[in-house]
Formats: C-alpha cells, sequence, structure tokens
C-alpha cells in the first residue's frame, strides 16, 4: 500500500501522455497526497486504538445513561451531518477570499494532530484510572473538523489536478490515501507494542502536527503550481 501510491507518482511524472502543465500540477498534488495520507493514519484509528481505548480506558457512563464502546463511533457521523452543512455555507460565503487547497489540508491535518494531543492529554490526566467519555466525544468532534477540511476538498482537488489521460486513475489514486495511512498504522501498532498510549498518541500527534506546519509553508508553492482555477 505504501509502494504503489509512490510507484503511481513516477509513472505520472514520466509519462509521456501527460503535458509539462499536468506533471506540474501532479508534482503539487504530492504534498497534498503525503497530508491525506498521515490524516487518514490517524482518522481510521477510530475503530481501532480509539476503540480499544474506549472499551479498556473510559467510563461508560455519560451523564448517568450507560453507553458501549461502539457509541463513540456515532459521533463522527453525526457530527458530520450537523456541521457539513455549515462548512458549505462559510465556503460559499468565503469564495475567493477562503483558504487555499493546500491550507485547506494543513488544516485538516493540524485537526488530526490536535485531536491525538487531546489522547495523550486524557491518558496522562487518566493514568491509571478510567478517562471522563467526553475526552472521546471532543476528540472525534475534532477529527469530524478536520475531515471537513480535507477529505471534500482532496475529492475537488484530485479532479481538478488529474491529467487528463488518467482522470479516472487519480481518483483510485486518491483512495490510495486512506490504505497507505492504515498500512503505516498497521506497523506502528505492532511497533510501538510496548509503549503507553500517552507516547503513542503524543509521538503521532506531534509528528503530525509538525508535518502540518510543513504543509502550510508549501501552501503558496502549491498554489503557484496549480494554475487552474482552486475549488473548495
Amino acid at each position: 500500500m505504501l509502494l504503489a501510491p509512490i510507484a503511481y507518482f513516477v509513472m505520472l511524472l514520466r509519462s509521456p501522455l501527460v503535458t509539462p502543465v499536468e506533471r506540474q500540477r501532479v508534482r503539487a498534488y504530492i504534498p497534498l497526497f503525503v497530508a491525506a495520507m498521515l490524516f487518514f493514519m490517524l482518522f481510521e484509528q477510530a475503530a481501532t486504538t480509539l476503540t480499544t481505548f474506549a472499551a479498556s480506558r473510559t467510563q461508560l457512563d455519560l451523564f448517568g445513561v450507560e453507553i458501549s464502546p461502539e457509541f463513540f463511533q456515532s459521533v463522527n457521523p453525526f457530527s458530520i451531518v450537523v456541521l457539513a452543512p455549515v462548512f458549505a455555507v462559510i465556503w460559499i460565503k468565503l469564495g475567493d477570499r477562503g483558504p487555499s487547497i493546500g491550507q485547506k489540508f494543513a488544516t485538516g491535518l493540524l485537526l488530526a494532530g490536535i485531536s491525538f494531543a487531546v489522547m495523550a492529554l486524557a491518558s496522562s490526566v487518566a493514568g491509571d484510572n478510567l478517562a471522563s467519555p467526553l475526552w472521546l466525544v471532543g476528540v472525534y468532534v475534532v477529527q469530524t473538523l478536520g475531515e471537513l477540511f480535507l477529505s471534500p476538498v482532496g475529492l475537488a482537488a484530485t479532479t481538478v489536478l488529474a491529467p487528463r489521460a488518467f482522470l479516472s486513475q487519480m481518483m483510485a489514486l486518491w483512495f490510495l490515501a486512506p490504505a497507505a495511512g492504515q498500512a503505516i498504522t498497521a506497523q506502528l501498532v505492532q511497533a510501538t507494542e510496548d509503549a503507553s498510549d500517552t507516547a503513542y498518541f503524543g509521538g503521532l500527534a506531534v509528528v503530525t502536527i509538525v508535518v502540518a506546519f510543513v504543509v502550510f509553508a508549501l501552501a503558496p508553492w502549491i498554489r503557484r503550481h496549480t494554475d487552474v482555477r482552486e475549488t473548495s
């Protein structure tokens, strides 16, 4: 899953079917893909490490109501239903004054990193006790905000920046981002088996936040090298 997108980007950059302008757009797409890969590396842990945390280290009592670990999986879809129209209105009102594609990707990745920083804090505060369920609810809401910054924008950017000869295949490449992210997670979980929850979540938070600021720094370059009208 890690090698497939690398091989595909090499093919796109070398293909005679890709024009020089399209090749420039593909290069600008690479940091966006990396940001998406790292975002989904954290986001897709909702059903793995975060659910394990919910089952073993969280008080399963919310405002006097007994809840199951699976309850937290409903926070993300509920938040999307509530927040997606808000984001749509904001982007429409901002128009060209809104953040660029690169800035939106960086913000989404930053929010994912912050969500794991919150998880590290929750683990540290709880210590040997059970953490409040509100920690996880907050984490899922923050991740949903990140998803709304990155995921729909990624679909639009992939369509806009794709070489004409590879429109459908570029969309398939986009869906390799979560696959590659989950491949990294699978290796990380095994490599950090003996690490504490605080160290695990905190380490991933630091790496992700650092990369998010790198993408923020690259955002003007990405904008210059995508000589098409940016879409939200």
